[in-house]
């Protein structure tokens, strides 16, 4: 009987290390998620901006940031996005430990302010072909773009999906960034 109080002893003494241990992984899987979750975001702003390219002769002219092509704008967002989040041909990551699988382009936007008006070309699902175009009058500071930025000068606002896995269950996650190119 006292040989089975020792063992029951020591297993109890284990406890709270074992707690300890299981504490710490939790607090560190977190920690690499929210590290993650900053990192995706700074790639997406980068890509945003790289593909602002600004046609030099309006802004010449006119004083105002106008996107040369935003046919071109949007390949170009989908070329820095990929090298900037290290995806395949596929758009699947090469990085399961940040991303799990596909990323998906959900939205990529243009709000081009001319005067006091947005001119948006939107395209769905980032396809150039798919693009639209949408004049807001007197948009200037009343448009806002789906992530709830306040449109005030020329803006680049994209939204991708993925996956991530946590604690090996996956879990659907979304990121939106909207980014005005004179003030970032």
């Amino acid at each position: 009987m006292k040989k089975d109080e020792g063992i029951i002893k020591n297993l109890v003494s284990l406890l709270p290390v074992f707690l300890m241990i299981l504490f710490t992984l939790v607090i560190l899987q977190i920690q690499v998620h929210q590290a993650s979750s900053v990192f995706i975001e700074d790639a997406l702003v980068a890509s945003n901006l790289a593909s602002a390219v600004i046609n030099v002769e309006e802004y010449g002219i006119s004083h105002q940031l106008q996107i040369s092509d935003p046919k071109e704008a949007c390949n170009l967002f989908k070329r820095a996005l990929q090298a900037n989040l290290s995806l395949n041909d596929q758009w699947v990551s090469q990085n399961s430990s940040l991303i799990f699988g596909l990323v998906t382009l959900d939205e990529y936007s243009i709000y081009e302010v001319r005067g006091n008006d947005i001119v948006q070309y939107t395209f769905p699902n980032g396809r150039p072909e798919n693009m639209y175009t949408t004049e807001h009058k007197g948009g200037v500071g009343n448009v806002e773009a789906a992530d709830g930025t306040r449109i005030e000068s020329t803006s680049v606002y994209s939204k991708i999906s993925f996956q991530v896995k946590f604690f090996n269950r996956v879990i659907d996650v979304y990121k939106q960034k909207c980014v005005d190119i004179v003030e970032n």
